[in-house]
């Protein structure tokens, strides 16, 4: 028996299929190259490496077979694939940046134990003393390219480092001529124009930047935290910071752009999308959840969905579908360190087999994370589904070093109340997120903040008064 999915690395598609008799995945090829070379024509980059591993012989090119897959025409194709284990010797012929967090992807959808140290042991293309050394020299080179990369990642820190001394500089020199009364708007328009004709190379000086430069210099001049955090963002991500209201805004978004490595594009995301009174909201909503398991205050109260564009009218089927072609965006929203697993995830109980709607893995808690969505509000028969899932996830999935796997239902809305109730005997550490398909208000954001943490000192205040 064959069982045909498409897989998500990183966005992109990976069609792969579960061979019964064997108990084995098997990867289309030219997908693993697509996704970790980004090539515009993976097809040309792998006829040229398998032409390259028939000429050296031995593994993987022997592993290599064909089966039928869905092509992009809609027909079924014959198409290279290979199993897992093999897989992982094509992607050590394959320089890309990705090849690290491919093997934890990798090991996580086929549940196998990956490392450099199982390459070697396999003696991946031949028995051959000289193919052998051959490995050694890859390995050896990799490592090299590893070191280079980590010499170009410094020195862009230290470039950008000193250009943003620069416009700190340039900004303090204008907030003082300004605060004296000396320039004005004309002047540092006439300012800009001086540099574009005397040095017309130096880009970035126009009217509109230099008064940002001089925002900059003014916003964090009074707060050494923040204007060395500033320091380790590019010109551009800082400049999506600055509208914040408070510093305790500043410094959330700077902190969350540094240890996700966000782009200019996520950052505005996560800006736009009012990440900051979110993520305070959900720390309230689920503080009496989090003091048990502390690993749950990676998740939210809610999730924003605009992403989707889904109809006012959508069923869980649209929603499921929508999320998994819009993978990276549903990720990003989701929080840190989650590796998508899998789409309607098959869990075989007894002689039934169940379907989780999306399985991941989250590296931070070392567990397994499924996700079930709900187009209605929240009932406590949800969770009675989700704990089930759960236990099969740890009896039949989990390794024996992982934690245990953890829930979240995302529904369109949800009664505190009933929530509580159906958590509060629950052993499975589980919550209960409700999703908007819009962007939420910053200023009814704020309110319902104001509200919560108003509501919870009342409450600490009635607590010490009985005590």
């Amino acid at each position: 028996m064959e069982e045909r999915k498409v897989q998500l690395f990183e966005g992109k598609r990976i069609r792969t299929v579960w061979k019964e008799d064997e108990q084995e995945w098997y990867l289309s090829v030219v997908d693993v190259v697509e996704a970790l070379t980004g090539t515009d024509d993976p097809r040309r980059y792998w006829s040229d490496l398998k032409r390259r591993l028939k000429a050296e012989g031995g593994q993987p090119y022997e592993k290599i077979v064909q089966l039928k897959l869905l092509a992009d025409d809609g027909k079924m194709r014959l198409t290279d694939v290979v199993d897992a284990e093999h897989t992982l010797l094509i992607i050590q012929q394959i320089r890309s940046q990705k090849t690290e967090q491919f093997k934890q992807w990798l090991a996580q959808f086929s549940k196998r134990d990956i490392s450099d140290n199982q390459i070697v042991k396999k003696e991946a293309f031949t028995h051959e003393n000289g193919r052998n050394i051959r490995i050694r020299l890859n390995s050896d080179f990799d490592e090299m390219i590893s070191i280079i990369d980590r010499a170009r990642e410094n020195t862009f820190r230290m470039v950008n480092r000193e250009l943003i001394n620069l416009y700190w500089n340039i900004g303090m020199y204008v907030s003082n001529k300004v605060k004296n009364g000396e320039w004005g708007k004309s002047v540092v328009k006439e300012f800009s124009e001086h540099i574009q004709v005397k040095r017309p190379e130096i880009k970035g000086f126009s009217p509109q930047n230099i008064w940002r430069m001089k925002q900059l210099y003014e916003t964090y001049k009074d707060n050494e935290k923040l204007s060395s955090l500033l320091r380790e963002l590019s010109w551009t991500l800082n400049t999506k910071i600055l509208g914040c209201k408070t510093d305790e805004e500043r410094e959330f978004y700077m902190q969350l752009a540094i240890s996700n490595n966000y782009s200019s594009r996520e950052l505005e995301r996560q800006v736009e999308s009012h990440m900051f009174e979110r993520t305070l909201i959900s720390g309230e909503i689920n503080k009496p959840l989090v003091s048990k398991n502390t690993g749950l205050t990676i998740f939210r109260d809610g999730y924003v969905l605009d992403f989707l564009d889904l109809p006012e009218r959508h069923s869980e089927k649209d929603i499921r579908k929508a999320i998994v072609a819009n993978m990276r965006d549903f990720i990003l929203e989701l929080g840190t360190d989650f590796t998508f697993v899998g789409e309607e995830y098959r869990i075989r109980v007894g002689n039934t087999d169940f379907y989780i709607d999306l399985l991941f893995y989250n590296r931070r808690l070392s567990c397994l994370v499924a996700v079930e969505l709900k187009i209605t509000d929240f009932k406590p028969e949800h969770m009675g589904q989700l704990e089930f899932y759960l236990e099969a996830l740890d009896r039949k999935v989990k390794k024996p070093d992982e934690n245990p796997s953890v829930g979240l239902i995302i529904c369109a809305g949800k009664d505190e109340a009933v929530v509580e109730y159906s958590l509060s005997r629950s052993m499975s550490p589980a919550l209960v997120a409700a999703y908007q398909l819009c962007l939420p208000d910053k200023s009814l954001l704020e309110n319902r903040l104001r509200e919560l943490r108003d509501l919870r000192g009342l409450e600490e205040q009635d607590g010490d008064d009985i005590g």
